[in-house]
């Protein structure tokens, strides 16, 4: 996928803003405060209807203002044009995909696969499962079309146990056996996903010596010497007592591994940066074999924690997947500019004002 042109109107510091892109790798420098990474919000707004700087609305919002309304035209691989547009006014949103108001979340998830790589995202290495297990269901849900409904069933069953648990009701071996018909199909499709990922991860960090050794696996959610329906039972008192089911594939994680002991104990911030990084463009990988589509990488803050070679490496990686990348920077640096190819391009901005860098 590809975002050709942008508007934004009302977001933060940018009054209105609209902007042409190029299909390969859009840089853009500034100050802090500069807006730079308002623009990186704005996309992410388009593809999720939510930012992922704010839960709050009315941050997003120019003060003095009711609303903050935006516009992408995309293009799909085979050329296609698609038009998004997003209205933000009074808590609530109003989107449109061509046209025709659109109220499922997902839909507008898997018209603009984005993938967003921050100064946070090594919480996805050091802290718990369920930031790598989101990641691990949003590559499933963009290349299994089954999945997402498969997972909204299985979620419903889920909370029906939990309400059963938590009422010390009879019914739970009811709920045991609705859970299992869904759990087997979300862990094969869970599993066989991440073994593509190593794969596809694998030839991105190929010489890369800190990275080349890692290796992705699954975890189910359960033990692996047991059946999910043993493991419910085995789970039965300790979930009573809590009041939510502690085995599944909602528990499943991904670990990433050198010689058996994980990255986190072993990698410095900027490694675990470089990382995630790869799992993504991993990610985008499978995406561009399966669906002819690649994700639009967001990366924000790009400097930060690499250094120089680390800075080189990566740069020249994303280059070489051909993946459409929006990537803020604070300072210009020689070095970086002469990596830019012929059809990359550089922004400044300023005050929530862009310009073409010359």
């Amino acid at each position: 996928m590809i975002i050709n042109k942008i508007s934004i109107n009302q977001l933060r510091n940018i009054s209105a803003a609209e902007l042409n892109f190029t299909q390969s790798i859009n840089v853009i420098q500034g100050g802090n405060g500069a807006g730079k990474t308002s623009l990186l919000e704005a996309i992410y707004l388009l593809a999720r209807a939510r930012s992922f700087r704010s839960t709050q609305s009315k941050k997003l919002i120019q003060a003095d203002k009711s609303n903050l309304t935006l516009f992408a035209l995309t293009e799909s691989q085979n050329g296609k044009e698609t038009r998004i547009g997003l209205k933000k006014e009074g808590g609530k949103n109003f989107i449109k995909i061509d046209g025709k108001s659109v109220k499922k979340l997902s839909e507008l998830a898997a018209t603009l696969p984005i993938a967003l790589i921050t100064p946070q995202s090594h919480r996805l290495v050091e802290e718990g499962p369920e930031y790598r297990r989101r990641l691990l269901n949003w590559g499933v849900f963009h290349v299994e079309h089954r999945y997402r409904e498969l997972l909204t069933i299985y979620n419903r069953v889920i909370a029906q146990r939990n309400a059963s648990l938590k009422a010390r009701n009879n019914d739970v071996d009811v709920w045991n056996h609705q859970i299992n018909i869904y759990a087997n199909e979300i862990k094969n499709l869970q599993a066989a996903y991440v073994a593509s990922w190593n794969n596809a991860f694998k030839q991105l960090s190929k010489g890369v010596d800190f990275i080349d050794s890692i290796n992705i696996g699954y975890q189910q959610g359960w033990d692996k010497g047991l059946s999910l329906n043993d493991a419910l039972n085995k789970k039965i008192q300790i979930d009573q007592a809590r009041g939510y089911t502690s085995v599944g594939p909602h528990r499943s994680d991904i670990r990433l591994i050198i010689d058996g002991i994980p990255v986190r104990n072993q990698l410095s911030r900027g490694q675990q940066k470089f990382l995630v990084t790869l799992l993504m463009l991993a990610q985008s990988k499978i995406q561009s074999t399966r669906e002819k589509e690649k994700t639009v990488i967001l990366f924000d803050d790009f400097q930060s924690e690499l250094d120089r070679i680390a800075q080189d490496t990566l740069f020249d990686i994303i280059q070489g997947e051909a993946c459409q990348t929006f990537m803020t920077i604070i300072e210009r640096e020689k070095g970086l500019e002469r990596k830019l190819g012929s059809d990359d391009e550089m922004f400044h901005v300023e005050h929530g004002s862009f310009s073409r860098a010359t």
